[in-house]
Formats: structure tokens, sequence, C-alpha cells
């Protein structure tokens, strides 16, 4: 941490003046945000890597994909098409056309 965002010129006991503190952080955990809770988490309806999640909106109705509970618009959840039960929608293809079945309508 740089002095002037720490102590300054003002010596604090074994901190001298303008000294340079060292932090060391250890992260204990990751959350990660699913805000129509839809099994998949926001950063992952960034379907175009822009890390833009407002400009992806699969089925064209007006409603960006990390706020849509049916992201293909077929009238299934997006939690309940999770068709291998590991609850994870983004890596089941039914169909095989490539696309997973929570973006494909037509799986």
């Amino acid at each position: 941490m740089p002095s002037g965002l720490a102590y300054g010129n003002n010596p604090q006991g074994l901190i001298p003046e303008n000294g340079i503190l060292y932090f060391y952080i250890e992260l204990g955990a990751v959350k990660f945000i699913d805000s129509d809770r839809d099994s998949v988490p926001d950063f992952k309806e960034d379907l175009d890597n822009d890390n833009d999640v407002l400009n992806n909106d699969t089925d064209e109705d007006g409603i960006p994909n990390y706020l849509d509970i049916d992201d293909d618009n077929d009238g299934v959840l997006t939690k309940d098409e999770d068709a291998n039960g590991d609850g994870d929608p983004t890596n089941d293809d039914s169909d095989g056309d490539g696309i997973p079945n929570y973006l494909d309508a037509d799986s």
C-alpha cells in the first residue's frame, strides 16, 4: 500500500515515515452472482465474451439472458433444462446441434 494511502509522513510504531505497507491476502471463497437464479452464473450469460451481459438476449424478448428465467423462450425454465442433472444447464445439448438446451428452443 503506498504511504499516501496509509500513514503518510506520520510514523506509527515500527512503521517509518512514508513507509510502504505490504499485505498478504488469502482468498477464502468465491461466490458467483446468478441474478435470475437459473443455475447459470451471470458471467456465463455473456455469450459474446465482451464483458457486457446486457447485450445478450437469445430469445430477443427484450430481457437480457442474465435476468431471463427462460433464455430461449421455449416454455421450460433455464434451471429445468439441466438434462444430465449435474446442476449446470450450460453443458447439456440433447439434439447435438452445438447449442446448449437452455439456449436452444428446439431442444
